[in-house]
């Protein structure tokens, strides 16, 4: 059973204005007061095999999300040049990354299959 798809109206951080995907996604991995959206697509390149996409700004919020739990989760919890703020505990930070890979993988395979595998 696929899910439901929608158009997602979010505040651009860059300029304020309220924008509205062209693309239909399914539901965020994350509240939209949770994350910051840009207006703008943006190429990423993947650390480990140099493979750039481009990610609209809904897409490249979710990727952010993603890269920057497992960046906490490695920081540990000693870490006293960046403290990670209690709650964002190991638990929490999993569901975080686990949720916006299986957003990818349902909302655009090819990316995830170039950035995120």
């Amino acid at each position: 059973m696929k899910s439901e798809t929608i158009k997602i109206r979010y505040k651009c951080i860059e300029c304020g204005e309220t924008h509205t995907t062209d693309k239909e996604y399914t539901k965020l991995p994350y509240g939209l007061d949770d994350i910051t959206i840009g207006h703008s697509s943006e190429s990423i390149e993947n650390p480990f095999s140099g493979v750039k996409y481009e990610l609209d700004a809904i897409e490249e919020a979710v990727y952010s999300v993603i890269k920057g739990a497992e960046w906490m989760l490695h920081q540990g919890d000693d870490s006293l040049a960046n403290p990670r703020p209690k709650e964002f505990g190991p638990k929490k930070l999993n569901q975080m990354m686990i949720g916006g890979l299986d957003w990818f993988r349902t909302n655009n395979s090819e990316a995830y299959m170039a950035l995120l595998d």
